[in-house]
């Protein structure tokens, strides 16, 4: 059984959330979508996204799981590119280390949960499926997704190519048949909803570009307009388009860009280095 002190670290690179307030009173229509991930330390934070036509913001009401009182946080409002729904983002942090919190998106609506991560995976292993390539058709991604939930995953990595929308905005019925089979099929029965970390690849964008070409003021418009779903629909990693999650003190994932909207060379690879350093340095033994 690994060793507390001993991290791991991996590289994912891809080529080719008491009382009611009068929000949660109201009626809500039920989401399109419904999307967990991290962006902080996935032992005491979460980040969930839902889609609604309604860009009112919402409360969703959560709670540690067999405790009575509910709590509220009100949703960051983002639209859905190409689309008439709207994204709604609630991050929630200070939570407990390996414990269930349910959600509700509706006040009188269905009960959902999930779970942080362990600080500890000598007493709490996890588990955890990486793919890629997820969705030529929604029929396909589902069977695909049936084939790994009974292994009760604690999350999800894809490595990229997730509904092939190519970053175009005549295909946005493809990002509303992946959400869909995301919901039907990575929520398990009893409710508790799988999150999960995506990286970029090369069918999320229009076409890459020359990061050496564009001024660093422009880069992060540049980078929404070559893949307008993905910087607006996930917020992990978010800009650039690489970064690193850190589970408590014992494991590392790092995301990367490979020249998509981000040159390998330059300074993605100089943010690298400084990275690997940083986490040599930490972890002398991994």
């Amino acid at each position: 059984m690994m060793k507390e002190r001993i991290k791991t670290l991996f590289i994912i690179g891809f080529f080719c959330l008491l009382g009611l307030s009068p929000l949660a009173l109201v009626a809500q229509e039920e989401p399109s979508g419904i999307y967990l991930t991290w962006q902080e330390d996935p032992t005491s934070t979460i980040t969930i996204d839902w889609h609604l036509k309604n860009g009112t913001s919402q409360a969703l009401s959560y709670r540690k799981k067999g405790t009575d009182n509910w709590a509220e946080a009100t949703s960051n409002v983002t639209d859905f590119p190409f689309s008439d729904r709207k994204i709604h983002r609630v991050s929630l942090k200070g939570l407990s280390a390996d414990s269930a919190y349910e959600i509700k998106f509706d006040a009188k609506g269905k009960v959902y949960y999930f779970k942080t991560m362990p600080n500890d995976i000598s007493r709490s292993p996890i588990k955890f499926a990486i793919g890629g390539d997820t969705m030529h058709d929604k029929a396909v991604m589902e069977k695909t997704n049936r084939q790994v939930l009974p292994y009760n995953p604690d999350f999800i990595i894809i490595g990229g190519d997730l509904a092939y929308g190519n970053g175009d905005g005549k295909n946005v019925n493809r990002w509303y048949d992946w959400f869909d089979a995301v919901k039907n099929t990575l929520i398990q029965e009893d409710g508790r909803i799988i999150p999960m970390m995506l990286g970029i690849g090369n069918h999320e964008v229009k076409s890459g570009y020359n990061d050496e070409d564009i001024p660093e003021h422009l880069k992060v418009e540049k980078r929404k307009e070559s893949a307008p779903f993905y910087f607006n629909l996930f917020a992990f990693p978010g800009q650039p388009g690489y970064g690193v999650l850190e589970f408590g003190k014992y494991l590392s994932f790092i995301f990367l860009d490979s020249d998509h909207t981000n040159a390998i060379d330059g300074p993605q690879k100089d943010w690298l280095a400084r990275e690997l350093a940083i986490q040599k340095e930490r972890k002398p033994h991994m």
